[in-house]
């Protein structure tokens, strides 16, 4: 009788211990089931991601990203874009965009000319963020997408300011002055060259972010401008302008680089851009 008893408790042990065991298993293989379609569902956020940067590069425009996927979070680190730290792309693309941020997006796609085109470049931001802007131009303004929320100083999560500006620690603020653009919360500095998209690109992007993407756009151009200078050394017999126009280029001065590329075309020589 009591080897019987001592077998019924064994045989209790065992199924406790096998039951166990079986929800252990279950629930891990749950999990692991759980992670890999949340991986799955992030690599299809990224390479939708990667398809909607490519389509705003080909024209300048305003869209929204990701309404159709449920919440996740972007992170950029100039060569890689992050979904839920987890599925990447890299990209050679040039993205001012917080370094981590949540989704969904508002996306803006502007070219970048001096006169030749440089890049487009592409911003992202929240969707539901609120920009306020103080001293701005007409002209800053007329270049921003109408769907950009724009709302009062007290009620914005991002503030503008051409001039003066002080501390927030509620809000991001960015101040431009002369030739820097100042993340006065951060207390940093950057010095740029009145081109308002580095204006726009601070607005969007945190300071890391903001600095590389704007040394990629400024290497790009660097890289144009030696390409095109010496271009026009090669024709330089060929048509006056040429040597104009080397003189125009290595100085930046828009203008005349867009006038004496239209009297070469005139002339019948071989244009610049």
């Amino acid at each position: 009788m009591e080897k019987r008893g001592q077998g019924i408790q064994f045989n209790w042990i065992f199924v406790i211990v096998a039951g166990a065991l079986f929800l252990i298993f279950f629930a891990f293989f749950s999990v692991r089931y759980i992670d890999l379609e949340q991986s799955k569902e992030n690599g299809k956020i990224v390479r939708a991601l990667d398809s909607s940067i490519l389509g705003a590069k080909g024209i300048s425009q305003y869209k929204v990203f990701g309404e159709d996927f449920s919440d996740f979070v972007l992170e950029y680190n100039c060569e890689r874009l992050y979904i839920n730290e987890d599925q990447f792309i890299e990209s050679s693309s040039i993205i001012f965009v917080e370094d981590k941020s949540e989704g969904p997006f508002s996306m803006w796609s502007q070219d970048y000319e001096k006169p030749y085109l440089v890049d487009t470049v592409v911003y992202l931001w929240n969707f539901d963020l609120k920009f306020y802007f103080s001293g701005v131009s007409e002209e800053f303004m007329d270049e921003i997408p109408n769907e950009l929320k724009i709302t009062s100083e007290g009620n914005a999560d991002v503030l503008v300011y051409f001039g003066g500006a002080e501390p927030n620690p509620n809000k991001k603020v960015i101040a431009f002055n002369g030739n820097q653009i100042w993340y006065v919360n951060e207390d940093k500095y950057f010095n740029y060259n009145g081109d308002n998209v580095f204006v726009y690109g601070a607005m969007f992007s945190s300071p890391d972010v903001f600095e590389c993407s704007k040394n990629y756009l400024e290497e790009r151009k660097n890289s144009l401008k030696e390409l095109y200078i010496k271009k026009a050394q090669y024709f330089g017999s060929k048509c006056a302008e040429y040597g104009q126009i080397i003189g125009a280029l290595r100085d930046d001065n828009i203008n005349s680089i867009i006038s004496l590329n239209e009297a070469l075309d005139n002339h019948g020589c071989e244009v610049i851009y």
